[in-house]
């Protein structure tokens, strides 16, 4: 992949487009996540010019520049891959020195800003509806979650049991997945949160949801070498970046995407959502909790 510096040195270019090229490549981390309008904006010119800038050096948009410029941005960071699983391989990688001395609070800033944009970046408006109504058309949904991913899956489970029926986790101490899920049909919902370190349960659980022909939404990583055997199974699949500059993998694009969902879940059913809890808060005030 050519550099920006390589493709803007190769171009030919207006007044306006040296301007625009002289902020990007002296701004790139900035540049790579403002929309077209905030850049036009921040240098005063048309958002027109943008665009015609954006073609004159080889991008068929914007939206293409720009998702050029995260690339390059995500090349820049120091972080380890989630598909480092060993927590003492990834300790060992994430105390190599920082590029510049540089504070690896910071490097865990831009990491953690990268992994909540892959949630947009890596699904789109139309899959996000097609997730929502998946579930919101189910008669049972079911939230399987394994290993450490199991604070994922309650944490989803939390949110959709507050505002519809039928809902269920497997994250239970008593009984495995399958135990649990004894009972789904076609006519129900699988959610899998499915991410290092996998397990064979996973695959297990999947299997079982397809072959009774229930609907599968797979929540996953970016990287996973298994979704190519998992895609097979899943009707939908949300993925989300998990790499971190430590010796766990992130969870913050994943949470981000679970509080989207249950967001969207409780916008779709609209006012009768509201009815629910507040008969849930009658009781629970009574324990003067808030």
């Amino acid at each position: 992949m050519k550099t920006l510096n390589e493709i803007i040195g190769q171009a030919k270019l207006t007044k306006v487009g040296k301007i625009i090229a002289d902020y990007v490549m002296s701004h790139t981390t900035e540049s790579c996540f403002m929309t077209s309008t905030e850049l036009a904006s921040t240098l005063g010119i048309s958002e027109a010019s943008i665009i015609r800038f954006t073609r004159a050096i080889g991008f068929k948009g914007y939206m293409d520049f720009q998702k050029y410029l995260q690339t390059c941005h995500l090349a820049t960071l120091t972080k380890v891959s989630g598909q480092v699983t060993a927590p003492s391989e990834r300790f060992m990688e994430a105390i190599k020195e920082y590029p510049d001395n540089l504070h690896y609070g910071i490097e865990a800033l831009k990491i953690a800003d990268a992994s909540l944009r892959s949630v947009f970046s890596m699904n789109g408006n139309e899959l996000f509806n097609e997730v929502i109504e998946l579930i919101l058309q189910a008669d049972k949904i079911y939230i399987a979650s394994s290993r450490s991913n199991v604070c994922l899956g309650s944490r989803l489970y939390f949110l959709l049991k507050q505002v519809l029926p039928n809902v269920y986790t497997t994250g239970l101490n008593t009984g495995t997945v399958i135990d649990h899920m004894c009972d789904i049909t076609e006519s129900d919902c699988l959610i899998l949160f499915s991410f290092p370190r996998y397990s064979v349960i996973d695959r297990s659980a999947l299997q079982m949801a397809h072959d009774v022909n229930a609907k599968i939404i797979l929540i996953t990583d970016i990287n996973s070498e298994h979704l190519p055997t998992f895609s097979d199974l899943a009707d939908k699949i949300l993925r989300v970046d998990i790499d971190s500059n430590s010796y766990f993998a992130s969870q913050i694009g994943v949470n981000f995407l679970i509080e989207l969902i249950g967001n969207g879940v409780s916008r779709k059913i609209g006012i009768p959502v509201k009815d629910r809890l507040k008969h849930v808060e009658h009781y629970l005030s009574q324990f003067e909790l808030t």
